[in-house]
């Protein structure tokens, strides 16, 4: 089993995730800000908004595991947002969106550009928790020992990911909860929110190097 640094943990997300080209960046991106606006994301509305071939932009889409669509074929969720109502909320620019799981709301800030209010519940206490997001650093929690599970990734993402992963990622209102959670799932562990952040500041550069290149 790997360390439980992240970087080791960033360096296993980006192995799990299938590498993007420069136009796959430009398109991913660009899905991430029109799912933003909490509307589903037509291929020909996305290839003209990332300014790229409707057939390069479909393409794109169906190399990815993790493009969830409508019964139109509009994109609704991918990787780590929703704008179907899942267990982790975001506020973003004053429109709800939803995230698969508690890490995802510490990355998806930076790719969409704006802070983000999250809300969420601990699992084991079902406290409520919220935080700021603005890039991809917490800037207010409460409760105040928030951290959050997360889980070891040796095997490629899927399209079974949210039941594979995300299920076993969660915020907790404090340590001792989620040391007792962790201890009954093999496999997870817990992560404070510092080092949350880091692997998603680490991740976005892995998959977006041309974009966020710093």
């Amino acid at each position: 089993m790997s360390t439980i640094t992240p970087a080791a943990l960033a360096g296993e997300l980006a192995a799990a995730t299938p590498p993007l080209s420069e136009h796959e960046q430009q398109v991913f991106l660009t899905l991430y800000r029109l799912l933003a606006t909490g509307q589903p994301v037509d291929a020909c509305a996305l290839a003209e908004s990332a300014r790229l071939p409707a057939d390069v932009v479909r393409a794109a889409l169906e190399r990815q595991p993790g493009v969830y669509t409508d019964d139109r074929r509009r994109v609704i969720g991918f990787w780590g947002l929703s704008i179907s109502p899942m267990p982790h909320r975001m506020m973003v620019n004053g429109q709800a969106l939803f995230a698969w799981c508690a890490w995802d709301t510490l990355f998806l800030p930076e790719l969409l550009g704006a802070p983000a209010e999250i809300e969420s519940r601990c699992p084991a206490s079902a406290r409520r928790i919220t935080l700021t997001v603005d890039g991809a650093r917490v800037t207010s929690q409460d409760p105040a020992e928030t951290v959050l599970s997360f889980l070891h990734r040796e095997q490629p993402f899927d399209a079974d990911t949210i039941r594979t992963f995300c299920h076993y990622v969660h915020f907790f209102a404090n340590p001792d909860a989620a040391a007792e959670w962790t201890a009954c799932r093999e496999g997870t562990f817990m992560l404070s929110l510092a080092d949350g952040s880091q692997i998603a500041r680490l991740t976005n550069r892995a998959r977006f190097p041309t974009i966020l290149a710093d």
